[in-house]
């Protein structure tokens, strides 16, 4: 599923027709958004312009973190299995031994949960739609100026979870809300 939130502009905000042309001004004569974060960032939210200016809070070189699969079954509940019978199920529903718990988990649900819930992609989709974004990017001829897409599950075999800015405009207003907001985060273009 794919959602849109995008930005109030006029009278209400700081968001106002001047601004709106200097970012573009910018963009047109630099090739980049214009973000003019806060001078001591408390968070960092990296916009990655070659993957279609996809958001990422926290350490965006991090692939997930190694975990055992003791620690793995210990948080699906399967706090330090002592019988027979229990390392058996674990076994069954695994494919783990007794002798592997200390192991290395490449079991792809706790990729797909940490992608979905731990990734910097997903901290950033839950960083943005728990703040007040607001309504449309659109001037006061009702052009659309740009806005951001949440997108979650976008097919039936995905666990894709991210939100992108749909254009460089859309960033220097995103920066422009965050600031508005009192939030401490500063938007970091970067290339990979």
């Amino acid at each position: 599923m794919i959602t849109r939130r995008t930005f109030l502009v006029g009278a209400a905000t700081a968001l106002t027709f001047p601004v709106i042309d200097k970012f573009k001004w910018f963009i047109d004569n630099r090739g980049i958004p214009l973000l003019e974060g806060p001078e001591k960032p408390t968070e960092i939210l990296y916009v990655n312009l070659a993957d279609n200016c996809h958001l990422e809070l926290g350490d965006i070189t991090e692939n997930g973190p190694c975990i055992t699969w003791r620690e793995f079954l210990e948080q699906r509940g399967w706090n330090k299995p002592t019988k027979f019978s229990e390392f058996r199920t674990i076994y069954e529903c695994w494919g783990v031994k007794p002798s592997e718990l200390n192991d290395i988990c490449e079991h792809e649900e706790y990729d797909s949960y940490w992608y979905r819930n731990e990734s910097p992609t997903a901290s950033a989709v839950q960083l943005l739609s728990g703040l007040d974004i607001g309504p449309k990017f659109r001037d006061a001829s009702g052009e659309f100026l740009g806005g951001l897409k949440f997108i979650d599950r976008p097919s039936m075999c995905s666990d894709y979870i991210g939100v992108h800015a749909e254009c460089k405009l859309s960033l220097s207003l995103l920066q422009q809300r965050l600031n508005e907001l009192n939030t401490g985060i500063a938007l970091q273009l970067f290339n990979a």
